[in-house]
């Protein structure tokens, strides 16, 4: 703090970032497009994050704009990483030899803390296509899917920490409304591809059909455009067989990260007001529609993916039943 204090203090105006208002570190040069005048320079890590602001919380379909002069950056920007983006080495050349090599380094490991912490919400996740649905925070659902969806959920369970994507709509895209959800029922193990395989084997043999419950977790911000990648094929057997393949869409995303609640001291009626507190209660809930209403409806069955069962099984759950705790 007092290293940053007193180069804030002795600093020029033309070492100073235009965005975070200190002496630059790592300065990088805007990616404006060649044929631009912009000659602009920030810090590595206020340049990061106005990339990563543009697609969580701006256009994903606009590329961002250099902060002073307005000049739109290239396409490739926007899925870039912090490490690509090219350092302006004689302005960083400027920087050293005026706060020296312990400040300017100092500043760097703090700058660089800060972009690991960002990157930490940051992961690959298989995507699955849920269509147009209201999913909120804590929600239970149960999905059965077809054999074809083995490879994404081996993959989800294998790579990715049991999570995956759930996109509410028909396409995934940069910028698509997306919820993180956690697969549960699978234990606390670390698997590989063939004993994700050998589970998932088992659940198909047990229901019928690949039946699975997930958790509703935070939102999801798409940050690459979607590839397809290919996973083993569910042949009956354990998958591989016949060597055939199956493909399913994985993106890098990025986790909303969660603000913390303000702690509120209770608050206590007295007992002639309670009465009046509970008529009031009424008469609000009675005129205000529930908002998660939508969310207590089960899924249309769909009678392509949902056999109806023998009358010797037992019944399989639909396609995506709402469990609520």
């Amino acid at each position: 703090m007092a290293t940053e204090t007193t180069m804030a203090a002795e600093m020029p105006e033309e070492l100073s970032c235009s965005i975070c208002m200190n002496v630059f570190c790592e300065p990088v040069k805007w990616p404006a497009v060649p044929t631009s005048e912009c000659g602009h320079s920030f810090c590595r890590l206020c340049l990061f994050q106005v990339i990563r602001w543009n697609i969580c919380n701006g256009s994903a379909s606009v590329r961002p704009r250099c902060p002073i002069c307005r000049e739109p950056a290239i396409d490739e920007v926007q899925y870039a990483s912090p490490e690509s983006l090219i350092l302006d080495e004689a302005l960083a050349q400027k920087v050293l030899e005026a706060f020296g090599a312990d400040a300017v380094k100092a500043q760097e490991v703090a700058n660089r803390a800060e972009l690991e912490r960002m990157r930490a919400f940051e992961f690959e996740a298989p995507l699955h296509l849920l269509g147009s649905y209201a999913l909120r925070q804590g929600q239970k659902i149960n999905l059965r899917l077809q054999k074809e969806h083995v490879g994404l959920i081996a993959h989800a369970l294998v790579h990715s920490k049991r999570r995956i994507g759930f996109v509410l709509s028909n396409y995934p895209y940069v910028g698509a409304p997306t919820r993180s959800a956690t697969l549960c029922g699978f234990g606390f193990q670390d698997y590989t591809p063939q004993q994700a395989m050998a589970a998932l084997h088992c659940n198909i043999l047990r229901y019928g059909g690949l039946v699975i419950q997930a958790l509703v977790g935070p939102e999801l911000h798409i940050l690459s455009p979607p590839v397809e990648r290919q996973g083993p094929a569910y042949n009956g057997a354990l998958a591989q067989a016949d060597g055939a393949t199956q493909c399913f869409w994985t993106a890098m995303v990025r986790e909303q990260q969660q603000q913390p609640l303000a702690v509120r001291a209770p608050f206590r009626l007295s007992g002639r007001a309670r009465p009046l507190r509970n008529f009031v209660n009424d008469v609000f809930c009675s005129l205000v529609p529930n908002p998660y209403r939508e969310c207590d409806v089960s899924l249309p069955r769909s009678p392509a993916l949902v056999p109806a069962p023998a009358p010797s099984t037992p019944s399989v759950p639909t396609d995506a039943e709402f469990v609520e705790d």
